[in-house]
């Protein structure tokens, strides 16, 4: 489960990368969690180490009252994030 940093006119948007190919995007008009469950091809995933990635359109201090004492920018939270093998 992924939740936006909501900031009054803007629109959260994330990508998604696998080893920097992009596997899916998603925008937030409003500030509802994304459920999501994703399946990552077999073509993207390699031997050895693999990268996951997230950019999202933007990040700011939430400073104002939405996490209080966090001073570092943010962008998106996770309450749930998991990477397991799919059972044929």
């Amino acid at each position: 489960n992924a939740f936006p940093v909501c900031v009054a006119g803007q629109n959260q948007h994330v990508t998604v990368y696998v080893n920097d190919t992009q596997l899916t995007t998603h925008d937030w008009t409003n500030c509802d969690a994304w459920d999501e469950t994703l399946t990552i091809p077999a073509a993207l995933v390699r031997a050895g180490a693999n990268s996951i990635r997230i950019e999202a359109s933007y990040a700011l201090q939430a400073g104002g009252g939405q996490v209080k004492d966090e001073t570092r920018p943010l962008s998106v939270g996770f309450s749930a994030l998991q990477v397991q093998p799919v059972t044929p």
